[in-house]
């Protein structure tokens, strides 16, 4: 069926022992870990990347292009801010948080890689999907950026008082 790489991740999840932090069970696999990430995870960008076609790229795909990342941005990012509200966050968290949540780069694309290997996707939705996961990724800093020149740093977080700017530790600090 094609499955393989989601079994593959749970099963590795499934075997992990289950020792506790700081034990040196923990540290030594944790270390394993993140040595084994570092080797992998820019081989499987550059993989991803490897498959990615823009060569059709005209008026109407451009266009599809527009499209997919305006209706992602919209549905993450609003349906994000619209449970935070109802939550009772203020406006500028709800948006940090909704913001936030609009980065999906790497788990979107171990799902397209997927898609594309199972044939759920065509080699052109691919692409772009790809471009999207991309500038949805990339466009998180400058709109946190932008979210945190527009509200005073006193009321960035509901319930705290404002930040010391002596402070080491950027967390604020909790009434």
């Amino acid at each position: 069926m094609g499955l393989h790489l989601i079994f593959g991740a749970l099963l590795f999840g499934l075997i992990t022992p289950r020792s506790p932090a700081g034990s040196p069970e923990h540290d030594r696999l944790r270390e394993t870990v993140d040595q084994s990430a570092s080797l992998m995870m820019p081989a499987f960008f550059v993989l991803s990347g490897l498959a990615v076609d823009l060569r059709g790229l005209d008026w109407q795909r451009l266009l599809e292009l527009i499209l997919i990342v305006v209706t992602a941005v919209a549905g993450k990012m609003g349906g994000t801010y619209a449970a935070a509200r109802l939550s009772r966050l203020p406006a500028r968290s709800a948006a940090v948080l909704a913001t936030l949540m609009n980065t999906r780069g790497l788990t979107e694309l171990v799902l397209l890689s997927v898609g594309l290997h199972l044939g759920l996707l065509s080699q052109d939705l691919y692409s772009l999907m790809v471009v999207m996961a991309l500038v949805t990724t990339a466009m998180t800093g400058p709109l946190l950026v932008l979210l945190e020149r527009t509200e005073p740093p006193s009321q960035a977080w509901a319930g705290t008082e404002p930040r010391d700017e002596r402070m080491r530790d950027s967390r604020p600090v909790r009434s």
